[in-house]
């Protein structure tokens, strides 16, 4: 489509969108946002940016808010999904894990077997979807930072390859999936504490007026019942395990990437739900494998260290981040060790700051650790550091330093385990 063409389009729809106009003509405006967006999604953002430029200098403000806040909601929550000419749509979903333990070491095997593969699709089909849809799997573990999961139209592009297979189990799709090209894993190979976020890819083709779940999902969030009655629920990932899907889809992923490790798992959510898990939830798990990994390396009482965060922000880069610290009371503005937790973007991460940094402070408790020097929840708004600076943190005494180096000495083995 010309860009004159898209642009035309999008002024008749986006006025549409906002929550000033009808339920029905919205729903229509929606449905035709979200298919000329499927359909060239690069070419969609530079016309979206020139339509709402226009539309900031002819319309109202509080209209221009509407159409704004709808159009930035779909796109962040963007379904990567793709009707077919049959009316059936075929749609991207994920299933996430965090490999953790105290001792950095690659993954057994960043593969799945067809034969593995196939023991996913009967567990999907088991717990939550309908057997009327059709399921792909794809063969290769995707890295929480791979350009599918960050450019929404490169997540397009892999389901549309992925839709041209004929098979239940995709191999690797080079034109899409290259190590060192659209992901990287130097961070995670530069920490002394195992920390590999990964994602199993499949699609599922459901059939026009059919149901594709015969059940929801029960974690989203983790959000589980308090521990007794009247107590307001908590954010747990331990409850997953307790269900046969993460009691046999941990078995799976612990045969596929090695027993030494310890899993967090997320349900298999739509890919996007799934990374938001992932990088928000499952990741405080980091906080408490980088802790005790400390004390074991200091040779420390775990209540003696001191804990610290901060959110730093880039305004430029448009991300943000919590970042957790810790040093010794000996030396307080010597960081030794740090996590970095992203947060999400939009109007309310002010609240994903606050939750996020209670739930850390809830981490310690839950350990049955009790610091010394008690965490402080509330967290200073700080400036991102510029690219040619190491990650910044904050010590106890609001002094921005990057990490100790770490030290690449030979260290004693000790095995996962010794987590809870």
């Amino acid at each position: 489509m010309k860009p004159s063409l898209l642009e035309a389009r999008l002024r008749k729809i986006l006025p549409f969108i906002g929550r000033n106009t009808g339920y029905v003509d919205r729903d229509i405006a929606v449905k035709a946002f979200r298919t000329l967006y499927s359909e060239e999604p690069y070419a969609f953002y530079d016309a979206y940016d020139r339509v709402m430029a226009e539309f900031a200098r002819t319309l109202p403000r509080e209209v221009y808010d509407l159409i704004d806040q709808a159009a930035l909601s779909e796109l962040d929550d963007q379904m990567i999904a793709v009707e077919r000419e049959d009316g059936s749509v075929t749609t991207l979903y994920a299933a996430g894990f965090l490999a953790f333990g105290l001792e950095n070491q690659p993954l057994a095997s960043e593969k799945l077997t067809e034969e593995q593969a196939a023991k996913f699709r009967e567990l999907l089909l088991a717990e939550y979807f309908d057997s009327s849809v059709q399921i792909q799997v794809y063969e290769n573990l995707i890295a929480i930072n791979h350009k599918i999961l960050a450019d929404s139209a490169e997540s397009l592009r892999f389901l549309r390859l992925m839709m041209k297979s004929k098979a239940d189990f995709v191999p690797e799709i080079s034109s899409v999936d290259m190590p060192g090209i659209d992901f990287i894993l130097d961070e995670e190979e530069a920490t002394a504490t195992a920390a590999r976020f990964r994602l199993i890819l499949f699609t599922v083709r459901s059939k026009p007026g059919c149901r594709t779940m015969k059940e929801p999902f029960r974690f989203m969030g983790f959000c589980v019942p308090g521990a007794a009655e009247g107590e307001p629920p908590v954010l747990s990932t331990d409850a997953i395990v307790r269900t046969r899907w993460g009691a046999e889809f941990t078995a799976l992923i612990s045969r596929v990437c090695g027993r030494g490790l310890r899993y967090a798992v997320t349900e298999p959510t739509l890919v996007n739900d799934t990374v938001r898990q992932l990088d928000y939830i499952v990741g405080l798990k980091r906080v408490m494998v980088t802790f005790t990994r400390l004390a074991l390396d200091e040779n420390v009482a775990p209540e003696s260290i001191l804990v610290s965060m901060a959110a730093f922000s880039d305004p430029q880069k448009g991300y943000s981040e919590l970042r957790v610290a810790f040093a010794l009371p000996s030396a307080p503005d010597e960081l030794l060790a740090g996590v970095p937790i992203p947060l999400p973007s939009g109007s309310n991460i002010q609240g994903a700051v606050e939750e996020i940094a209670a739930m850390i402070c809830d981490l310690f408790t839950l350990e049955g650790i009790n610091l010394r020097h008690p965490i402080r929840p509330e967290c200073q708004w700080l400036t991102a550091e510029p690219d040619t600076v190491d990650r910044l943190y904050n010590s106890v005494n609001n002094v921005q330093k990057p990490l100790r180096k770490h030290d690449n000495s030979p260290r004693p083995s000790m095995p996962s385990m010794l987590l809870n």
